[in-house]
């Protein structure tokens, strides 16, 4: 019997592990790599405002350094009931896992407030 695919003896290059430079000293400056947190936020009183939102980013924040929060209103079925709101959060790229785990928690956001990852759609429209 024929194995299919790869055959067994075939060797694999090892990969070489990215190195970044830590020096304090040297004169050279790196780029700044700015990544975005998407968090869908729903079940918010209709009267929420997007100041509201902001404030309570940076009350969670701690010591994460965040470059911008904006935040788009999303339509409700029922607007009178509820809002959703789409709150994009920029954070330097190192600390983007940090922020992934920290505004993705429960302890993050108010009681009761539903919160998702945010997808953009695919066709460019909020």
């Amino acid at each position: 019997m024929q194995q299919t695919g790869l055959a067994s003896n075939t060797a694999y290059k090892p990969c070489r592990k990215q190195i970044y430079g830590s020096s304090q000293s040297n004169r050279l400056k790196c780029v700044q790599t700015v990544r975005t947190a998407d968090v869908f936020l729903s079940r918010l009183h209709p009267l929420t405002k997007d100041a509201d939102i902001i404030d309570c980013v940076i009350d969670v924040k701690g010591d994460l350094h965040v470059q911008n929060v904006a935040c788009n209103q999303l339509s409700s079925r029922y607007a009178d009931l509820y809002s959703s709101v789409h709150v994009a959060i920029q954070v330097d790229a190192s600390d983007f896992a940090k922020a992934i785990d920290l505004f993705m928690s429960a302890q993050s956001w108010p009681y009761g407030v539903f919160v998702r990852s945010y997808f953009k759609p695919k066709d460019g429209g909020e």
